[in-house]
């Protein structure tokens, strides 16, 4: 779990440092649990969309996903991150930064 949470942490940064291009990340854990991910930015007349998503796998096979998508434009901030788990259950979260 420990791995996942870390793993989440920086899919969750990875956007906020990169530039308008894509990316992929892998992390392997100290006992066996393997964590990856990808994302890409793309800016058009003055809004900005991000884009990343994760898999997490324990070392007992347990598989949770998660999808981030950032949208920043001339009236604030909106992210919005999808978490699927092992059992199939979905949490959906949403935020607005206004300007």
């Amino acid at each position: 779990m420990k791995l996942a949470l870390t793993a989440a942490l920086l899919c969750l940064a990875m956007p906020l440092t990169a530039e308008a291009e894509g990316w992929t990340w892998t992390a392997t854990g100290p006992k066996g649990g393997t964590a990856n991910g990808t994302g890409s930015c793309a800016r058009t007349a003055g809004t900005a969309v991000c884009d990343s998503s994760g898999t997490y796998q324990g070392p007992r096979g347990n598989v949770v996903t998660s999808e981030r998508q950032r949208v920043t434009d001339g009236s604030g901030t909106t992210v919005t991150i999808t978490r699927r788990g092992p059992e199939g259950g979905t949490v959906k979260t949403t935020r607005k930064w206004n300007r």
